[in-house]
């Protein structure tokens, strides 16, 4: 059993980095030398016991931004389709009645989709 009190032997002796930013809350941004990588860290000494939580919200709220500029690029893709088809249908239509298959319409439509 160890003996605690004065004149005990120091066995061990850690140091324990702690620190803060100036408003004690935690950093989520951008580093400023690579636009593809994050900071994120902790507001205090104790803020690493949230590291996971806050390492998942920016997982997460990524995945969330990401979807929704696939969505954003869905859309526009299906806008500039349908503009496309709208203005050559005639151009479609007689194609079509030349007897050009279907197949090769669909692939002319989709090259040429500006």
């Amino acid at each position: 059993m160890p003996v605690h009190g004065k004149g005990a032997p120091l066995v061990e002796a850690r140091v324990c980095q702690y620190e803060e930013s100036p408003d004690e809350h935690f950093i989520i941004d951008r580093h400023p030398a690579a636009d593809n990588a994050w900071i994120v860290g902790g507001g205090s000494g104790h803020g690493f016991k949230h590291g996971p939580a806050v390492g998942e919200l920016v997982a997460r709220l990524s995945a969330l931004f990401g979807g929704l500029v696939l969505i954003l690029v869905c859309i526009g893709l299906y806008r500039s389709m349908t503009y496309n088809v709208a203005i050559r249908t005639k151009e479609i239509g007689l194609r079509m009645a030349l007897g050009i298959p279907r197949g090769a319409v669909i692939w002319m439509v989709a090259l040429r989709c500006e």
